[in-house]
């Protein structure tokens, strides 16, 4: 599988992005219609794009405000 990766300039604190991309509450603001998940290590979140796009993620990495 193919990585995506995103650049784009951000202006906020370091804690507010990483609340933006790592809690459910964060990434329903700007990517999806809902998420559930716990933000720690090995835990797994679901994603909820719309009708038939229903995604699972395993968080590998957590190091919080990085």
């Amino acid at each position: 599988m193919a990585d995506i990766h995103h650049k784009f300039p951000v202006n906020a604190s370091i804690s507010k992005v990483f609340e933006c991309i790592s809690t459910p509450e964060g990434l329903d603001i700007w990517w999806g219609k809902s998420t559930k998940g716990i933000p720690k290590l090995n835990q797994i979140y679901q994603f909820d794009f719309g009708p038939g796009y229903l995604w699972e993620a395993k968080v590998s990495q957590f190091v919080e405000n990085e």
